[in-house]
């Protein structure tokens, strides 16, 4: 075989074109395991936040289906970034949390809450570094800078 020669697999007899495909690289949310995993950990991570009394305030009046639809909502944002959906559809996170006037210290309240939750999921050490990081990463887009005076 010369060096421009590729190696095809065998022929199925088919008479569309055939195509080998490169198997993807698991992505962070199937490393961590996936919607049940997701899911699962929502449920612990809103019952927690409920139950803080700094975070729960942001979620006063929310009634039982409302709040169902938040975790929903929260578990296809997960998806997305963890990598395991291309899309979200939904509100962008400046848009839904800049009018609630979330400070540095309420995101570091939540960001610890939300780890508290992450590791009682057990993922391995690096998924779980991986998570953090992209978790830290939203701070930006969730903390309302205040001008300096």
């Amino acid at each position: 075989m010369d060096k421009g020669s590729t190696k095809t697999a065998p022929s199925t007899g088919n008479n569309e074109a055939e195509v080998a495909e490169k198997p993807s690289e698991p992505t962070l949310y199937d490393k961590f395991g996936g919607n049940v995993k997701c899911e699962a950990f929502m449920d612990k991570f809103m019952d927690g936040v409920m139950k803080c009394p700094t975070l729960s305030t942001y979620h006063e009046g929310i009634d039982e289906p409302t709040m169902e639809l938040l975790k929903e909502k929260r578990v296809c944002y997960m998806k997305y970034l963890l990598d395991g959906s291309k899309f979200y559809i939904g509100k962008d996170l400046k848009e839904v949390h800049q009018p609630l006037g979330i400070t540095d210290e309420i995101f570091d309240t939540w960001k610890t809450e939300f780890l508290k939750h992450l590791k009682t999921m057990r993922p391995n050490i690096k998924v779980l570094r991986a998570i953090s990081k992209k978790v830290t990463d939203l701070r930006e887009d969730i903390v309302v800078k205040m001008p300096s005076v």
